[in-house]
């Protein structure tokens, strides 16, 4: 799994923000990672990011060597379309609402 799905485990870890890397896992905000339905969510999500306005953006980051860190994935997301960015929250919150029984710790807007 991805260090960025494990909520910046790497980061917080040089940082000393972490200590005991079980423990964090075992916190609320991680049940989302082991819930069986994640791996489905996180294809839907691939699914989306195939699309040529994203594959053009990831063609840019490999082909210029651009080190993907927060800043830059945060600048990079910024020129996504927001009909992409919908489709991405869409799914997340439509996982969220439909497992919220084993998923209780987040919060789900009203709207």
């Amino acid at each position: 799994m991805h260090e960025n799905y494990l909520n910046e485990l790497l980061a917080r870890y040089d940082n000393k923000l972490v200590l005991d890397i079980p423990a964090f896992l075992s916190e609320d905000w991680a049940l989302a990672l082991f819930h069986d339905g994640f791996s489905k969510l996180v294809l839907k999500l691939k699914t989306i990011i195939q699309d040529p306005e994203i594959e053009k953006i990831i063609h840019h980051v490999v082909n210029s060597n651009v080190s993907l860190d927060r800043n830059t994935l945060k600048n990079l997301i910024f020129n996504i379309s927001e009909n992409t960015k919908q489709k991405i929250e869409f799914e997340v919150l439509s996982f969220l609402m439909e497992n919220k029984n084993h998923l209780p710790y987040y919060y789900i807007p009203s709207k």
